[in-house]
């Protein structure tokens, strides 16, 4: 699907694949109109492919946000679990894990998304904070890859916010530090 022009009152036309790749291929852009049907169709085809991704919970509307990043690449981060071998209840969010709370300074989205730290230094110190002595927590590292959903970095700096894709493989990508 492709945008041939902007209707009235912003109304967007889509039309065949033979627009966009005259103007994509076409001489330096000649009009500013051209530029806004660019803009267009590439924010268009970025909501189709966030919209196709299926993630573990059913998340809010402009969830996870237009600023998060795809995972597209290896990254390794590290999630506070309770058991070694890490289970799938070490992968809840905080809204699956309490349903009707009130959380304060968060949003439903981040709620909706699994605490992860890039830095496994700070996960460590995280540990040892009292609302963490509830039970032997372990440092679980998770290596994310392409498929693995999308993540932004929030609240301090290690720490993230990661929306994990439906078909991603928890479990078979993490292993718990015992240390």
């Amino acid at each position: 699907m492709l945008i041939q022009r902007l209707g009235p009152v912003g109304h967007v036309h889509l039309t065949s694949r033979r627009f966009s790749s005259r103007l994509l291929n076409s001489e330096p852009c000649q009009g500013l109109w051209k530029i806004k049907i660019w803009l267009v169709y590439n924010f268009i085809r970025l909501m189709i492919i966030i919209k196709t991704m299926i993630y573990r919970e059913s998340l809010p509307e402009n969830c996870p946000p237009i600023e998060a990043d795809e995972l597209n690449s290896r990254r390794e981060v590290y999630r506070l679990v309770c058991s070694n071998p890490p289970q799938d209840d070490d992968f809840r969010s905080q809204r699956e894990m309490k349903p009707s709370a009130v959380f304060k300074n968060i949003s439903e989205c981040q709620a909706m998304g699994l605490s992860v730290f890039s830095n496994r230094d700070v996960c460590h110190k995280t540990m040892k904070l009292p609302a963490f002595k509830k039970c032997q927590h372990y440092v679980c590292r998770v290596v994310l890859d392409k498929g693995a959903g999308r993540i932004q970095q929030t609240g301090q700096l290690s720490h993230h916010t990661w929306w994990p894709l439906a078909d991603f493989d928890i479990l078979a990508s993490c292993n718990a530090d015992v240390s």
